[in-house]
């Protein structure tokens, strides 16, 4: 028995018995964390403002029998106004869904944490387009997950393509392609334009998201490229990321 304090934000809760919810935490410590929040649903309890979705604060867990549960949370932000917008409360729902699929217990991820936080608060507070931000969380969380995609030169003979052109990007392989590599290959054009839009990303640090601009036919092209790529690596054949082309098409 033992009580731990943690950093951590709700991506995901179950309603459990009359009053308490299960919480799935993605924690600074110790990655993946699933709680019980007792008596949470009771209006006037103690951690009533902290079992909600997107809720970011530093949790008092306690833990016996192999299972945690919280007895304290300080809230240091609900991202509330994410409530009050559809397109952002729809791509951060997607950001989560995406995040609970790679995070594990015993496993933190700094590098993840810190992007989803900044994501979360881009979305919440920034006048960026939603899908903007959602693409650039997606893009940065392939790199620290380990699976990014090969974007600077050809997944399949090493030629650097940032001055070529006719272009394509193979999701199977793993990254883009000259066109020679490319016409053996299960490959789909994309633009060197897409490619460099996703290269500068890599290189911005996550307190700078709000710095991602897309035009129009970019943020289409890499929708639609990141979709069937997540499909590969994450071997879903529906991923979070194509509820963003579905739930997001006025903003696309």
């Amino acid at each position: 028995m033992a009580f731990v304090n943690v950093t951590g934000i709700v991506t995901c809760y179950a309603n459990y018995k009359d009053n308490d919810r299960m919480l799935t935490l993605f924690t600074r410590e110790r990655g993946r964390v699933d709680a019980i929040a007792r008596g949470c649903r009771r209006p006037k309890n103690a951690l009533f403002s902290c079992a909600e979705l997107f809720v970011f604060g530093e949790f008092q867990l306690f833990y016996n029998k192999e299972r945690y549960s919280v007895t304290q949370c300080d809230v240091k932000e609900t991202f509330y106004s994410l409530r009050e917008n559809i397109e952002s409360f729809r791509a951060a729902v997607s950001i989560l869904e995406l995040t609970r699929l790679t995070i594990f217990e015993g496993e933190p991820n700094h590098e993840l944490f810190s992007l989803l936080y900044y994501t979360l608060s881009f979305l919440s507070y920034g006048n960026n387009n939603p899908l903007d931000i959602a693409l650039a969380f997606i893009i940065r969380y392939l790199l620290f997950t380990g699976v990014c995609p090969m974007l600077t030169s050809c997944v399949k003979c090493g030629t650097d393509l940032r001055k070529r052109t006719d272009l394509s990007f193979s999701p199977i392989l793993g990254g883009a392609m000259c066109e020679k590599c490319a016409a053996n290959s299960e490959a789909y054009a994309i633009s060197n334009s897409a490619l460099e839009a996703m290269r500068r990303i890599l290189l911005l640090k996550n307190e700078n998201l709000e710095l991602v601009r897309l035009p129009k036919t970019i943020r289409k092209e890499l929708l639609a490229q990141l979709e069937r790529y997540c499909s590969v690596v994450l071997e879903k054949s529906s991923s979070p990321v194509a509820c963003l082309k579905e739930l997001l098409p006025e903003i696309s």
